[in-house]
């Protein structure tokens, strides 16, 4: 046999092997796929299904070293499967949302730092991950005006629209290959951590920024107007005789601010220089300064929002701002400012003063 014969027949045995080692992977799959495992994790995020199944299968090998039948090892592994998953459920679960919460979003930070820290090109791969950290507008107004069970509906509706794989801006960030992780992150706030092979941190394109804006303009599109009656009397009375322009739309709304890994990485490096804590402690300022920098930006925006919404001619856009607005003392103040910018340009100081007055009564209440 020649060595060409012979290199072909070598291949056409690794390619037999190959294919013998597909089919029975493909077979486990199939198993794996219905086993009554796979049901009890089915609603578990991706990451923390592995959790379940690491600390199963873990299981499951201790009890065959020890010749246990096989029924039984099946039955003691499920039991244990529901129990692990039912705590992790608990810990890493927003149950309002049935998405992953604040701490489960930390989780993610860390694990995805670590994963990029040890590529080669982690510098770039920074270029490419980013967090959108989403600060709910009008809940208290609602939760006020409306009641609890309708500021509940108000987060569920904004948190689906924010979630949703249809959306306009989600099937967008689709297409750029950008990949997209929701998550709570308690009381009224959301994020998403944006992976993708994309640098966001380029001034000329202005990504992220020009994302945030899809998200907000995604939110605006919902129509909460059936959570509140305004027509009822009780309500007329909450909102102290505000008049009601006719077809008026209470429209969601969202604050937004957003910050790329690179940026938390620049802004921690002289808390890294300066420790001494070791890896973790290190891990822990990078995921640090990415949600307060996001945080930061996010609470700019919702003032510019609502100051926005103040100054606004736009009937809707200014009874937004009464009805948002966190006392009596800032509807009080946006009322003069309406009054004054509407009988004479003379009233500037006076005015300017009771916008200063309005920005700080609105930082000092979330």
């Amino acid at each position: 046999m020649t060595k060409p014969e012979l290199a072909q027949k070598n291949e056409e045995r690794e390619n037999k092997t190959l294919v013998a080692l597909l089919e029975n992977l493909r077979s486990q799959k199939e198993k794996r796929a219905t086993s009554p495992l796979d049901s009890i994790i089915k609603d578990l995020p991706k990451k923390l299904q592995n959790e379940v199944i690491v600390h199963a299968e873990s299981l499951r090998r201790r009890m065959q070293e020890r010749n246990i039948d096989e029924a039984t090892i099946e039955d003691i592994v499920n039991e244990q499967a529901k129990e692990r998953a039912s705590d992790i459920r608990a810990s890493y679960m927003d149950q309002r949302f049935d998405a992953p919460n604040g701490s489960y979003l930390r989780l993610e930070i860390n694990r995805t730092l670590d994963v990029l820290i040890d590529d080669e090109k982690s510098i770039e791969k920074l270029n490419g991950h980013a967090i959108l950290n989403f600060d709910v507008n009008g809940l208290k107004a609602v939760n006020d005006i409306g009641g609890h069970v309708a500021g509940d509906e108000y987060l569920r509706r904004i948190a689906k629209a924010l979630s949703s794989p249809e959306t306009t801006i989600a099937k967008k960030l689709k297409v750029m290959d950008i990949e997209t992780f929701f998550t709570s992150n308690g009381g009224d706030e959301f994020a998403i951590i944006l992976k993708g092979n994309i640098d966001f941190t380029d001034e000329k394109t202005d990504l992220l920024n020009e994302i945030l804006f899809d998200y907000q303009a995604e939110i605006a599109k919902i129509d909460c107007s059936d959570l509140i009656d305004f027509s009822d009397e009780k309500i007329q009375e909450k909102l102290a005789g505000l008049t009601v322009p006719e077809g008026f739309i209470f429209q969601a709304s969202v604050s937004a601010g957003a910050a790329s890994f690179k940026e938390a990485l620049t802004l921690a490096i002289e808390k890294l220089t300066d420790s001494d804590h070791g890896y973790d402690a290190d891990l822990f300022a990078i995921m640090d300064e990415t949600l307060k920098l996001s945080d930061e930006r996010s609470m700019e925006d919702k003032k510019e929002i609502k100051t926005g919404w103040a100054d606004s001619t736009n009937k809707n856009e200014n009874l937004m701002a009464m009805i948002t607005a966190r006392n009596a003392e800032v509807v009080e103040a946006l009322k003069q400012i309406k009054e004054l910018k509407t009988k004479s340009a003379e009233d500037e100081t006076r005015i300017k003063a009771l916008e200063e007055q309005v920005i700080k009564l609105l930082q000092s209440q979330k």
